[in-house]
């Protein structure tokens, strides 16, 4: 066995070991005749060759000592070698794409591999074609002279001045590599540094777990919070800019301090649960940067928003759409993968940037080289390779410098072809390897160590994790003119020069080390965090994660989620609230009943705002002997009050009516007012299906609910608290006390800014209306909420509202146009509580639509159904129709 690229990485090891498979076979080929003539054998070689990683060491045995490599590729090669014929070479797939159009080969079909699911395709060898290479990766580079995007340049500027007056969208989209984080940085150069506010964020992959994390960096911007301030040093800062923006409340700054995860004054966001947080927050971004435009432009630098959080995206949405007259130019760049929400509006302007001309690669590799004119065949050669790609260009033409295979003299560039031919990497990947095996080892294990850390870290936390008496700064600084890391000019981090090359370190690494690692930065930013944990959860939970650290992996992943869920950025907390799961699933023992049962009133919350029923009710079946063995808690009786909600939902009510009632023992036996609360209004909001309450003993209710729920503070439960009495006098028929909780639902949702209450308050409001007959104000109501709504269930109440108002009032098939698609949306997301009264009210548009038998038919269906299930309100409603509708 030969191997290429050991113990140090070759760019160009597939074609080297294809040309010496060649040679050997040749060589073999010439003495066979004379080894058969001497010996009476002919020999004759089959050769295999395959590319991928590897685990090379020494292996003992007995008193000798072998290096062998093992691994997947090792074991492809050897079965690939045994489908060559006598004589030949053969080549995997992965080889073949690294040199195809550089070697003569022919297709061989595709093979059964033992120990591989899929047919793999080998190829047949049979020579190479001579001065033939290309690259195919797509990837930026440094600060040589910017050249081939003045066009561009030209462009920005004029949205700039276009932005003088209104909102501008300027989308640079582009493959990694092609030069738009450049083309950002020579235009942010162009503009004055007077007349004009430059904001800049910019989104990572690990960040799009971090909700508004672009966003994060504009605020740390925009109030000039340098790294390192104090909080007490940064509210000052906060407050002063919140007080020139005309912005400064107690509540604003507590926001902001919550945005930065820093402590937030007493009493500054009370009454306010996470949505609202989140609402909040999204809308005092929105006006800080129209308070920011009225005192003078603003340019908006976010990069690399195909890592975007949801929270984010949803912010940009609303501002790329505000309609007042903002002097905003919002400048982003994305990859092609990624298509922004408000691509096609008629204030975005995309530019898709297109590879270099050959004459402007060779503009570059003649910068790099430091020479004013390049003899054709090597310009040629290198912006054959380079493929219009800057990165690509700057990157071959440093490692052939490096290398001494271009050099310049007093005669000019002298460059040696042979060497340039066989030593130009044949991938960006291979190249980036070969460039930091020429680090020296102990430079390496350094690097590998801050790969670990992340494409950016701070060299006091790298110094902690390989050892105290290691000089950092010295080692960074004197790495540096290999052009692998650079120190960030605004901070004191060091900065990886392409994420490519921190991924070869970090790829390098063998997985018992690398969890080391992983183990050993998680406990020194843990360390160095003790007082701010929640702002680093997101980080911790990544590097306790890979470490395989499942006890502190779950706590933080929890502690993100629950960060998330604060600001109401849905889909991050989402993702860390299953990642905690699976931890916790996986391992029971890595994580507490009663913190197991925290996660999951967390997740079980999230699962209920967005009305997903079914997960909600499956995930708690599975999990609840665990978290009621663990005994009563707070967190206990917010499970089962999500739960008892969702079973209901999906017209399970007698299964909801046994979880509210244990959820309210639980509440009982616990004594505290928001367990109370809880527990009390799951029980009758169960309750007015099955068994509805007397009504001096449902007021009693009333006045203790009310009471317990305003001594919380917990504005979701007061909500709550005052749907379920509105939803229960509704179901009694007493529309005026029904109107009146309705009306002061509406009024919380206004008071706290919550979509969610003003949505639920409207539809409450529209039902109230449908039983008084006001159809005219129940539409009204319904069109209100299908505005307001947030989430899909609200918007489908208020659709189904508005189709059976319409259908009463004579608009039969609009109506009933209505019902059918809330009707729809109601079985795809299993919301059958909602189906009933959708089902009714499409009997009722039948028999006014003229088709009397059929919709009496349709009634009385529903009136056995909701008979079956226990519904005895809605029975009883139904049973009524029937003979109001009959002329006779």
């Amino acid at each position: 066995m030969a191997l290429f690229g050991v113990p140090v990485a070759l760019e160009d090891a597939p074609l080297r070991a294809c040309h010496a498979a060649l040679l050997i076979q040749r060589r073999l080929a010439a003495t066979a005749p004379a080894i058969a003539t001497k010996h009476g054998l002919s020999p004759q070689l089959r050769i295999g060759i395959n590319t991928g990683p590897v685990i090379v060491g020494q292996v003992q045995s007995g008193e000798s000592t072998s290096v062998t490599a093992l691994g997947d590729a090792v074991n492809l090669a050897s079965r690939i070698q045994a489908l060559c014929p006598p004589g030949g070479v053969v080549l995997s797939e992965a080889t073949h794409r690294l040199v195809q159009g550089i070697v003569e080969s022919q297709a061989a079909g595709a093979h059964e591999i033992k120990g591989k699911a899929e047919r793999q395709r080998i190829y047949r060898l049979t020579g190479l074609r001579q001065g033939a290479m290309r690259f195919d990766v797509a990837l930026s580079r440094g600060l040589t002279p910017c050249v081939g995007r003045l066009a561009e340049i030209k462009l920005l500027e004029q949205c700039l001045k276009e932005a003088a007056s209104r909102v501008r969208v300027a989308d640079l989209v582009g493959e990694a590599g092609i030069g738009k984080s450049r083309l950002i940085y020579e235009f942010r150069n162009r503009i004055p540094d007077k007349g004009i506010f430059n904001l800049a964020g910019s989104c990572s992959e690990n960040g799009q777990q971090t909700a508004f994390l672009p966003f994060i960096e504009v605020v740390r911007g925009s109030f000039r919070i340098s790294a390192g301030e104090d909080e007490g040093q940064i509210a000052s800062k906060l407050e002063k800019g919140l007080t020139v923006l005309g912005l400064a409340s107690e509540q604003n700054l507590g926001l902001l301090l919550n945005l930065l995860s820093l402590s937030v004054p007493e009493g500054a966001l009370k009454g306010l649960d996470g949505v609202l947080i989140g609402l909040r927050t999204r809308d005092l971004l929105l006006r800080l940067l129209q308070a920011r435009c009225q005192l003078t432009p603003v340019v908006l630098v976010l990069e690399d928003l195909h890592w975007a959080d949801s929270a984010s995206e949803e912010l940009l949405i609303r501002l790329v759409s505000h309609e007042d007259s903002l002097p905003l130019l919002i400048l982003h760049s994305r990859r092609p993968e990624y298509r922004p929400p408000w691509i096609k509006q008629s204030n975005t302007t995309t530019f898709a940037l297109e590879p270099l001309s050959p004459a402007e690669t060779s503009q570059i590799v003649g910068a790099r080289f430091r020479a004013t004119e390049l003899p054709m065949a090597l310009s040629k050669l290198i912006t054959d390779k380079a493929e219009g790609n800057p990165l690509f260009a700057e990157e071959i033409a440093s490692y052939l410098a490096e290398r001494g295979a271009v050099r310049s003299a007093a005669s000019g560039v002298i460059y040696e072809e042979g060497a340039v031919a066989t030593t130009l990497p044949s991938s960006l990947r291979s190249l980036l390897t070969a460039r930091v095996d020429q680090l020296a080892p102990n430079d390496r294990t350094l690097l590998q160590a801050a790969s670990v850390i992340g494409r950016r870290f701070a060299p006091d936390v790298l110094a902690a994790v390989v050892g105290a008496d290691v000089q950092i700064f010295a080692r960074l600084s004197a790495i540096g003119p290999l052009d692998v890391v650079h120190p960030d000019d605004k901070t004191e981090d060091f900065i990886f020069k392409h994420v490519l090359v921190r991924d070869a370190l970090y790829d390098s690494l063998l997985s018992g080390p690398r969890k080391q690692l992983h183990l050993s930065v998680a406990d020194e930013i843990e360390r160095r965090s003790a007082h701010r944990l929640t702002e680093v959860a997101e980080t911790l939970a990544y590097h306790y994660g890979c470490a395989e650290s499942a006890v502190k992996a779950f706590r933080y992943f929890a502690m993100a989620a629950r960060k998330s869920l604060d600001i109401y950025a849905l889909e991050e907390a989402e993702r860390h609230f299953r990642r905690a799961l699976e931890l916790a699933e996986a391992d029971p023992g890595c994580v507490s009943d009663s913190e197991f049962t925290n996660m999951l009133a967390g997740f079980t919350r999230l699962l209920n705002l967005e009305a997903r029923v079914k997960e909600l009710t499956e995930l708690v079946e599975r999990l609840l002997p665990r978290i009621e063995a663990a005994g009563d808690s707070g967190d206990l009786v917010l499970v089962l009050h999500h739960f008892s909600w969702a079973l209901l939902t999906r017209a399970q009510f007698k299964a909801a009516h046994e979880i509210s009632r244990r959820s309210m023992e639980a509440a009982k036996r616990l004594g505290d007012s928001c367990s109370l609360a809880y527990g009390q209004s799951s029980f009758v909001h169960t309750s007015i299906i099955l068994s509805p309450l007397p009504l001096d003993s449902f007021e009693t209710f009333v006045r203790n609910a009310l009471q317990l729920s305003d001594r919380t503070g917990d504005s979701y439960l007061r909500t709550w608290v005052l749907f379920t009495i509105a939803w229960d006098y509704i179901n009694r028929g007493l529309t005026r006390e029904a109107r009146s909780y309705a009306e002061r639902v509406l009024d919380a949702g206004r008071a706290y800014g919550d979509p969610r209450g003003f949505a639920v308050g409207l539809w409450l409001l529209g039902w109230v209306d449908i039983v008084e007959e006001r159809y005219q104000e129940a539409t009204s109501r319904a069109d209100e909420c299908i505005r307001a709504a947030l989430t899909p269930l609200d918007r489908s109440v208020g659709i189904q509202i508005k189709g059976l108002a319409l259908a009463l009032s004579g608009k039969v098939e609009e109506g009933a146009a209505l019902l059918r698609e809330a009707r729809s949306g109601f079985l795809a997301n299993d919301w059958r509580f909602n189906l009933a009264g959708t089902d009714l009210a499409l009997s009722v548009a039948t028999v006014l639509g003229g088709a009397f038998s059929q919709g009496i038919r349709l009634c009385e269906k529903c009136i056995r159904e909701q008979e079956a299930a226990g519904y005895k309100s809605a029975a009883d409603w139904a049973l009524t129709l029937p003979h109001r509708l009959n002329p006779v």
